[in-house]
């Protein structure tokens, strides 16, 4: 078993990010939003704008209360996303209870860098994939890095969600592999495949007993539990039988932070 250090591999990625900035001095600002007091999502806003400094990259977080009317909220974000300033806004997910998922296609396709927008969802799922979302970017990133490639392999999903089960499972298929998801996973179900994805959102829900020998894991789960972040992925169990393993915290996000960037910065 091996753990996958998401930290130094973001490092990595940190060298390309930086010898970009370097030589272009036109970069614009990239806009995180983030709408009501979900802990989950200022942690990440937090991680992002704290990156975004670190590197030089322009970056400006607005806050919206989330008993913000829809109307006002729209009006807010169509006068951000216009600004020509902005080369990239972001809604940071999970969207509070009342507002629908519409507020994401104010954003632009081509200031969509999270690729959560209609139009960036339904290219993608026109088996264009020319641009990928930073969480796909960051599963291209595991692959290549664990299993080489999916072609041929078993993949299991837990969880179906739009921004990583669904997207996940349609892209390992189209890569040649065969894809099981299992959008309702019950603790201590047998798990038996090449590349476990987990992303359900339930703290601790997969122990690593129940994981086939051998497996490869990325964990993009992440619930934030008296300021303290928990996988899907049960890591007080024994993990030896297993084979490279991305826990969350520490795995995965990094990534996912980086990749944001590179696609704001179009590298």
């Amino acid at each position: 078993m091996q753990i996958f250090d998401g930290k130094r591999h973001g490092e990595k990625l940190d060298d390309g990010i930086r010898s970009y900035i370097a030589t272009h001095t036109d970069i614009k600002t990239l806009v995180i939003i983030q709408l009501g007091d979900d802990p989950a999502s200022a942690k990440y806003v937090s991680l992002k704008e704290r990156k975004c400094h670190e590197l030089g990259v322009p970056v400006e977080v607005c806050y919206f209360p989330a008993n913000l009317l829809e109307s006002g909220l729209t009006e807010k974000i169509t006068d951000i996303v216009g600004r020509e300033s902005v080369g990239s806004v972001i809604i940071q997910l999970p969207l509070p209870n009342g507002v629908s998922k519409q507020i994401l296609n104010i954003i632009p396709q081509a200031k969509d860098v999270d690729l959560l927008c209609e139009h960036s969802k339904k290219r993608f799922y026109l088996k264009d994939f020319s641009r990928l979302s930073p969480v796909m970017r960051a599963l291209q990133y595991f692959i290549e890095h664990s299993l080489g490639i999916v072609k041929g392999k078993k993949v299991v999903v837990i969880g179906d969600g739009d921004l990583v089960g669904k997207p996940v499972a349609f892209y390992c298929r189209l890569r040649g592999a065969q894809v099981e998801v299992l959008d309702n996973y019950k603790k201590g179900t047998p798990i038996d495949g090449d590349l476990i994805v987990l992303a359900a959102g339930v703290p601790n829900l997969v122990k690593p007993a129940d994981i086939s020998k051998g497996a490869c894991i990325i964990d993009y789960g992440s619930t934030v539990i008296n300021s303290k972040t928990f996988g899907d992925l049960d890591s007080t169990g024994n993990m030896e039988h297993l084979g490279i393993v991305s826990l969350s915290p520490g795995g995965a996000g990094p990534l996912v932070v980086r990749f944001l960037i590179f696609n704001h910065l179009g590298i």
